[in-house]
């Protein structure tokens, strides 16, 4: 307030806070928007794993997923591209991965698809992707050089 300056009679008008109606509306919608519902183990959102050719980072990526909490109640997809034509050394790099994939536990389930040729990136995560939404309408999509946190599951789900 500036010296000399009269104070102002207090008013409804003068209130910094909301109106009684406005608080209760702002208040019923933070419940309905911003209050993150609680999943059970049962409806744990299925992890897709995307890879190619790089076992030792893969193996890093599940290892760190499978260490995550809620990992024993998900469900985990990896899909696996094939080997691309005319690249000397590549379909044994796949094949090294494809080997692992068959290794991997520490899931509720793990279902992997291993594509016969080389569809290329977009279209392996396309059809991935569509396959396990169908199925389940939901899911957390990891490529194979991620190394998540313990409560990655947690906060995606």
């Amino acid at each position: 307030m500036r010296a000399g300056a009269e104070p102002r009679p207090y008013t409804a008008q003068s209130k910094k806070y909301p109106s009684p109606p406005t608080f209760f509306i702002f208040y019923l919608l933070s419940f309905i928007f911003f209050v993150p519902l609680q999943r059970d183990k049962r409806t744990m959102a299925p992890i897709i794993v995307f890879a190619f050719n790089r076992r030792a980072a893969l193996e890093r990526t599940i290892a760190a997923l499978a260490a995550a909490d809620g990992a024993a109640d998900s469900d985990l997809y990896i899909f696996v591209d094939g080997a691309r034509e005319g690249k000397e050394g590549e379909a044994q790099k796949v094949a090294d991965v494809r080997q692992y994939v068959t290794t991997i536990t520490g899931f509720r389930s793990v279902t992997h698809t291993f594509a016969e040729a080389n569809r290329g990136l977009g279209p392996s995560i396309i059809a991935g992707v569509t396959e396990v939404i169908t199925r389940h309408g939901t899911a957390i999509v990891v490529e194979d050089d991620l190394i998540v946190s313990r409560s990655f599951l947690t906060f995606m789900n």
